[in-house]
């Protein structure tokens, strides 16, 4: 099961390849670990007229909480097919 809690970016550390965090809320902070990292800002959706993207095809924008929902439940779905 994922978890992603409401949380801001404080800290990059490349070499260590983790990012730490404060939780909105609780205030809490902690870091997380990755392999692969994406950065990604900004308001403006440019697919750069890459074949094959678009919102229906393997794209997810971030522009609305909706969004990101389809987001975490595609990421679910997908670590759970094989069960």
């Amino acid at each position: 099961m994922f978890i992603f809690p409401p949380a801001r970016a404080t800290r990059l550390n490349f070499e260590e390849r983790q990012v730490a965090c404060e939780e909105y809320y609780l205030k809490e902070r902690f870091e997380v670990n990755y392999e692969y990292l994406i950065l990604a800002v900004g308001s403006t959706t440019n697919t750069f007229n890459v074949p094959g993207v678009c919102p229906d095809n393997h794209v997810y924008f971030l522009k609305q909480l909706r969004w990101g929902t389809r987001v975490i439940e595609g990421i679910y779905f997908t670590c759970n097919q094989g069960r």
